[in-house]
């Protein structure tokens, strides 16, 4: 079998608008169904595709967060990425768990700075 290297990461942040009331329930309110996609770039044309379903705005972050992923993502043979697999995820995870704090602060003081400049 060939060996593939991963090189590059892309995601896209998709949104579809719902009728209203569709899709609500007690915790959203939010009438859009969203997904975001990856795509895993090799070379030769060769790629991979993965969506992460979500509802509204969370889709915003983890794009972002796929993207922040991405750009740490080793460019080694995929066989040699998944041979170790437990700890490629263990380093995604702690890097996730981390980044997603740092934009949780970071929207919480997007929003303390909103609400003094009311």
């Amino acid at each position: 079998m060939k060996s593939v290297t991963i090189l590059r990461v892309e995601t896209e942040d998709r949104r579809f608008d719902l009728e209203a009331g569709a899709g609500t329930d007690a915790v959203h309110n939010v009438v859009q169904y969203a997904f975001a996609v990856t795509r895993l770039i090799a070379a030769d044309g060769i790629s991979g595709c993965g969506i992460v379903l979500t509802l509204g705005n969370g889709n915003e972050i983890v794009c972002r967060l796929i993207a922040a992923l991405g750009e740490l993502l080793p460019k080694i043979p995929i066989e040699d990425l998944m041979s170790d697999f437990g700890a490629v995820n263990g380093f995604c995870l702690d890097l996730v768990n981390g980044a997603l704090g740092a934009l949780l602060r970071e929207g919480g003081n997007a929003q303390q700075e909103g609400e003094r400049q009311r």
